[in-house]
């Protein structure tokens, strides 16, 4: 037996009462599963709870899901009495489940690859005060114009930026007379040192991004802090740091028992023209120049929707085998498309 199914009786009334009677057995050697139970929503405001099972549809050759239970709509109920679909089915089904749950795992490892590597693009690409960037679009200035950021700020027609452009004469001294090119924050795209606007670092963003940040990292680790002892260079004069801001730094060189308060003749220089007492000095690490990396080979359809590889079949993202593939071919695709997952 498979499956044993009870109907509910009906009254002389024709409604249905509370008394059940057997009515029949069906799937008799093709249920894969033991039965399970899901709160299903069935309405806005309306949940159930449904009795599922698998079973081998001998039509379709394949395994689907049936219902064999309603808690508001049955008046028929099914029962598992026996898993006795044959072995050979029994292992194949578990070997397309044990499928989904790796290309399940290799889905979360590659979205979550790929969201890192948006995050770091954006934080790296991201246009603020300082930076060196182009137009990439927009109708009023020309795509392509570079430059650095001078001005951002909020308008009537959005936020906006001011470029002084690469490579404009400066007019003077005055400011007024340096008229900065005003277009959408949105049009802009900071560049990366090495790297053309639509070029991709060997290694990718997110790689890169971090070197940058241990280069930054480096660089601050090796300046004095606010309270150290330092001495400037030039001089040997003596003093403690009691202030920082980028590359600039505030000394007080009052002997230490009279540091109360302001100090009222402070140095401010340049931070890399003080040292620690130790002859330590700050250090400035360079940040990597990004290598472009060789654009990929476009591939034709479907290879260009592969991204998982299991033995001999290329899987799509869903998990669909859209390909079969010889050891050869699969190294080939791999070397071509380092992104795809082998599924181990």
């Amino acid at each position: 037996m498979a499956i044993q199914w009870t109907a509910r009786v009906k009254g002389p009334d024709g409604r249905y009462t509370n008394e059940w009677k057997p009515d029949g057995v069906s799937h008799k050697g093709l249920v894969v599963t033991e039965s399970w139970v899901k709160c299903v929503r069935v309405m806005s405001d309306v949940w159930e709870n449904q009795t599922f099972v698998k079973v081998w549809d001998e039509e379709s050759k394949e395994v689907k899901t049936i219902t064999i239970y309603t808690t508001n709509l049955s008046s028929r109920c099914g029962c598992v009495s026996e898993v006795d679909a044959p072995a050979h089915i029994i292992a194949t089904y578990k070997a397309a489940q044990d499928r989904k749950a790796r290309i399940r795992a290799a889905r979360e490892e590659l979205d979550t690859a790929r969201r890192l590597e948006k995050e770091a693009q954006e934080e790296l690409k991201k246009v603020v005060n300082g930076r060196e960037v182009v137009v990439v679009k927009g109708r009023k200035v020309p795509v392509g114009t570079r430059g650095l950021v001078r001005w951002m700020g909020a308008t009537e027609w959005g936020y906006r930026v001011g470029i002084a452009v690469t490579g404009q004469p400066p007019k003077g001294f005055d400011p007024l007379l340096n008229k900065l090119t005003y277009t959408s924050i949105s049009n802009c795209e900071a560049l990366v040192a090495g790297l053309e606007p639509n070029e991709t670092p060997v290694g990718g963003w997110a790689a890169y991004r971090d070197a940058v940040i241990a280069a930054e990292t480096a660089t601050i680790a090796s300046r004095p802090k606010k309270g150290h002892r330092v001495r400037v260079i030039a001089d040997g004069t003596k003093g403690t740091l009691f202030w920082i801001n980028g590359d600039r730094c505030g000394v007080d060189t009052r002997p230490v028992k009279e540091q109360r308060g302001r100090s009222p003749e402070p140095l401010w220089l340049p931070l890399d023209e003080v040292e620690r007492l130790d002859g330590s000095r700050s250090t400035i690490v360079a940040a990597p120049v990004a290598v472009p990396a060789p654009k990929k080979e476009e591939l034709r359809w479907p290879y260009n929707e592969v991204c998982f590889v299991d033995g001999a079949d290329a899987l799509n993202y869903r998990g669909e085998v859209i390909a079969t593939l010889t050891e050869r071919g699969r190294n080939r695709l791999v070397e071509q498309n380092p992104e795809i997952r082998i599924l181990v």
